[in-house]
């Protein structure tokens, strides 16, 4: 069974916590709010 999900807004870290290019995975503050619809 397939679900419909939304992407409703991409949650991170603030903006006084910088990300090195060179270190991505420092960004590991996030996450994400979505709505799941019915079934397709």
């Amino acid at each position: 069974m397939r679900r419909e999900a939304q992407i409703l807004l991409r949650l991170g870290h603030a903006f006084d916590h910088p990300v090195n290019v060179y270190h991505p995975e420092g960004e590991y503050l996030c996450g994400y709010l979505v709505r799941a619809g019915g079934a397709v």
